[in-house]
């Protein structure tokens, strides 16, 4: 099995544009970006 492993973050704080940044990455076909945006990665 073939994993892909994030080689960017994106954290900003609400109202900040995040949404449409990740809209316009994942536009991009060599971009793989997750399919939920808010991963709560840093979230316990």
């Amino acid at each position: 099995m073939d994993v892909s492993l994030p080689n960017l973050f994106v954290i900003g704080d609400m109202k900040v544009g995040t949404t449409s940044l990740h809209a316009f990455l994942n536009s991009y076909l060599d971009i793989l970006a997750f399919e939920v945006k808010e991963v709560d990665y840093f979230v316990k």
